[in-house]
């Protein structure tokens, strides 16, 4: 597992929290619609990230899942 501190991996927790919001909201939308969104809310999210954190975050963010 990434460490994280607290503030990182509440980042994350969050994250989490909305991709699964955005999955079940789009539960009747076409698979590749639903990938669409899931992709457009972690480009965004991860755009705030400094690339030097994002690989630590990312397998962060795939451990939750």
């Amino acid at each position: 597992m990434t460490a994280l501190t607290e503030q990182e991996s509440k980042w994350v927790d969050e994250l989490a929290g909305r991709l699964r919001l955005i999955q079940a909201g789009a539960a009747t939308t076409g698979a590749e619609k639903r990938r669409e969104y899931l992709q457009e809310e972690v480009a965004r999210q991860f755009a705030e990230v400094p690339p030097g954190n994002r690989k630590r975050y990312l397998t962060a963010l795939v451990a939750r899942f």
